[in-house]
């Protein structure tokens, strides 16, 4: 290399670090202005900061390694157990800071930890955007775009300041979780995990549950944080008809409802796939569990999303694929499964009317305000369909005041809709449907080691997407969404956990096959 070539890369070196020291400069610069002219603002946005530091960071420590199955084996449980078990009412509240619970604070967390890897590992890289599956792709980009048409509904919002860091954290909280499925969630053992942890779970929250009906009190509800509407939907929701409902760790009983459904279709599903009798009678002792909380939770809604959630996965089951299916073979079982489902529900359709009109005076007016919800809502979105009102507006369009003050909207697609137009509906369905569907056609396509988790994640998708015509609180989209890219990654025909090794020659590692030693691969 002469001295030309020397002082030209000496003088590169030294406009790059110039370059950087004036970023770095301009970005405090920036920072201390803000904070300045608009403290709480910084206050709330204080968590996300951290995030650039760990991309800087990440870009000069590039590491060509995948992850090992023993961090995604942890991840995988912690995300299940913290869904799960930690209080939605419960959370830290500082001055003007926004108000963060362990949820919240664990989602950050990963949120942190994938952005490092994805810039640092070009395995993950791979994994997130290269993984040559079509359907994974597609479902990642109409999520995506339901972002961006979310982000877009911010233009009607009272508050576009207040409205922007609330829809940020609905992003890291819940449609985040299917990218990071897809790129750090690997490793085969992470289905049975998550169903171990899901099971376990269940356990625990029916002994809260039996304290509850027991005491007639939440005990952990007294300590949520005051001034907040947590005590005014208590007020509208603990009592119906004289029957104490529990709430277990969600704010509201249909949430609790809605979970237990959800572990009903895992549990019977995991009951017809075990091969062994201890499996089965674990298994049954979780199903009899999750029905006996959506049994406490008093919720009519839970009921029907049980019932479908567990026909869905027993139709799965009958039909399953014991071997490679043609494509003439997949197209018979899948009118079976559908002329079944179409079958039952004809026989079940008495008692499911009864149940959405209501059987006391109380459920009968609670159907009647969910009617008027959609009289009122209905003229706003052919009003703007396209767009919609805005962020934060669904409520004082087509909300319903109960006794307890509390302004609630009891259709989640209805505030979409209504807010953010109707091609934000529609995507945001197909974010959902299509995993469901998707894990539908892996069952009776081909015999499937994940076959268990991918029934059950049908008949928990399939749960989502039901009850979110009877509620808008968002709670369980987290888990909603953790599933969705599970399934997109456990159901592809030939499935690898390693990511295929970015390099060249023969460090590359041939897609649908298992790396012969994990050598080299990060161990948490």
């Amino acid at each position: 290399m002469n001295s030309a070539t020397l002082r030209r890369a000496a003088s590169i070196s030294a406009l790059t670090s110039v370059l950087l020291w004036i970023v770095l400069l301009l970005g405090i610069f920036i920072v201390g202005a803000l904070t300045a002219l608009a403290p709480d603002l910084m206050v709330r946005l204080a968590p996300l900061i951290v995030i650039p530091v760990f991309v800087v960071v990440a870009a000069f420590r590039s590491n060509r390694s995948d992850l090992g199955p023993r961090f995604m084996r942890i991840w995988i449980m912690l995300l299940a157990c913290m869904l799960s078990l930690w209080p939605t009412y419960l959370s830290l509240k500082i001055g003007s800071a926004p108000s963060l619970d362990g949820r919240k604070l664990m989602m950050l967390a990963a949120v942190v930890i994938f952005v490092y890897l994805v810039v640092n590992r070009p395995a993950i890289r791979q994994a997130l955007f290269f993984h040559g599956d079509t359907g994974t792709h597609l479902v990642s980009i109409i999520t995506l775009a339901y972002i961006v048409l979310r982000y877009v509904s911010l233009h009607g919002s009272s508050f576009p300041v207040h409205a922007f860091i609330e829809l940020t954290w609905n992003l890291i909280y819940y449609y985040f979780l299917y990218y990071f499925a897809l790129a750090c969630l690997r490793h085969p053992d992470c289905t049975s995990v998550v169903l171990r942890s899901f099971f376990w779970a269940m356990l625990l929250m029916a002994v809260l549950v039996v304290l509850e009906k027991i005491q007639g009190v939440n005990y952990l509800a007294m300590y949520a944080p005051g001034g907040s509407d947590f005590g005014a939907m208590q007020a509208i929701s603990r009592l119906r008809d004289g029957v104490f409902r529990a709430q277990g760790t969600f704010e509201h009983p249909i949430a609790l409802a809605e979970y237990a459904s959800m572990v009903s279709g895992f549990s019977l599903a995991a009951l017809l796939w075990a091969r062994r009798m201890t499996g089965r009678l674990f298994a049954l002792l979780v199903l009899m569990t999750s029905l006996a909380v959506n049994l406490a939770s008093a919720s009519r809604s839970g009921l029907v999303c049980a019932g479908a959630a567990m026909l869905l996965v027993f139709v799965l089951w009958m039909y399953r694929a014991r071997k490679v299916q043609s494509l003439a073979g997949l197209f018979g079982r899948q009118v079976l499964v559908i002329g079944t489902l179409v079958g039952a529900v004809v026989l079940a359709a008495p008692v499911i009317w009864l149940l959405t009109q209501g059987r006391s005076t109380n459920e009968k007016l609670s159907s009647l305000a969910r009617s008027e919800m959609l009289d009122r809502g209905v003229p706003s979105v052919i009003d703007n369909p396209f767009i919609g009102t805005g962020f934060g507006t669904a409520g004082q369009i087509a909300g319903h005041v109960g006794n307890g003050g509390l302004l609630t909207l009891d259709n989640h697609y209805l505030g979409i809709a209504i807010e953010s137009g109707v091609p934000a509906v529609l995507l945001f369905t197909l974010s959902l449907l299509i995993p469901l569907l998707r894990a539908v056609q892996a069952v009776l396509s081909r015999p499937s080691p994940h076959a268990a988790f991918l029934a059950g994640a049908a008949g928990a998708l399939a749960v989502l997407l039901i009850i979110r015509g009877t509620m808008w609180l968002s709670t369980n989209l987290a888990i909603g969404y953790l599933l969705a890219g599970l399934v997109m990654v456990f159901s592809r025909p030939v499935q690898s956990w390693a990511a295929e090794a970015v390099s060249t020659g023969k460090d590359r590692t041939a897609p649908g096959t298992h790396q012969a030693s994990s050598r080299g691969m990060l161990r948490a």
